[in-house]
């Protein structure tokens, strides 16, 4: 019911030609059964509950609802790894609140995670043609997380995404101002 057509009738009478679709990455990859990402204590079980909602193959239809009313309103979709494994951040923007200080995107099996999450948007985004616009390898990463787990894991998921997507398909890494000096001279 929240996604509807006259939403992006409204957006492209507004002059609205992209939208950024979140998604958590329970949207995108199932785990082993009863595994979990990394994290300490109960939220485990948090993030159990959210992968058992539905498998991520029952999301599709709806993401196609989004790319089926952005396509018949001249609108591109830019999907965005809106909640990455262990939390990239300790808010509830992550899908699941972990509480202040409860991070844990910076494990390896994290890490893997979320490389197969962006894979799996990339996948999708190269079935959408034109109607997607890129890919956001993840939303706002904590400034307590060291530059060189993210660089690890942008150069994983720029790998992973470029299998399936041209070069000419925007891949966006998101970085907070005060943290580009870092990235200044590194490739």
């Amino acid at each position: 019911q929240n996604v509807q057509a006259a939403h992006f009738e409204q957006m492209a009478t507004s002059g609205i030609n992209v939208v950024r679709v979140p998604l958590g990455y329970w949207n995108l990859v199932d785990l082993p059964a009863g595994a979990t990402p990394n994290g300490a204590g109960a939220i485990g079980a948090r993030w159990r509950n959210l992968q058992n909602i539905m498998p991520a193959a029952a999301y599709k239809k709806w993401i196609d609802r989004v790319f089926d009313f952005a396509s018949q309103n001249s609108i591109r979709v830019l999907l965005d790894l809106h909640g990455a494994p262990g939390a990239q951040a300790d808010n509830t923007f992550t899908g699941c609140n972990p509480g202040a200080g409860n991070m844990y995107f910076d494990t390896d099996w994290n890490r893997k995670l979320s490389v197969q999450a962006v894979e799996a948007m990339a996948i999708l985004c190269q079935s959408k043609g034109a109607t997607c616009y890129g890919l956001e390898l993840l939303n706002e990463p904590d400034n307590r997380f060291m530059r060189e787990h993210l660089q690890w894991y942008y150069s994983g998921a720029i790998t992973a995404a470029r299998k399936h997507l041209p070069p000419e398909k925007p891949l966006m890494i998101m970085e907070w101002p005060n943290n580009l000096g870092w990235w200044k001279d590194r490739r």
